[in-house]
């Protein structure tokens, strides 16, 4: 249910599709589906499965930063450290 950070990286680097999910939509999708309100990570993991296999058109896929701005990063992070 996010769009950033160090886990939505790795997975986009290795190729995957990782789509950003409202976590408002995502609580809907739940309702919709007809769940007993009881949250669990199993049950999570099905609905917003089930949320891209039916809403896909409705989500924003997350693209992979390009070598460049990767490469922006690296020198960012090194000046950064190196201020500190």
């Amino acid at each position: 249910e996010t769009d950033r950070g160090p886990w939505v990286r790795a997975l986009a680097a290795a190729g995957y599709r990782v789509f950003g999910v409202n976590p408002k939509q995502a609580a809907r999708h739940r309702e919709v589906m007809g769940n007993s309100g009881a949250k669990s990570d199993k049950a999570d993991a099905h609905a917003l499965a089930d949320m891209v296999r039916t809403r896909r058109h409705q989500l924003r896929e997350i693209a992979a930063d390009s070598d460049q701005a990767e490469a922006v990063k690296v020198v960012a992070r090194a000046h950064q450290t190196m201020i500190w």
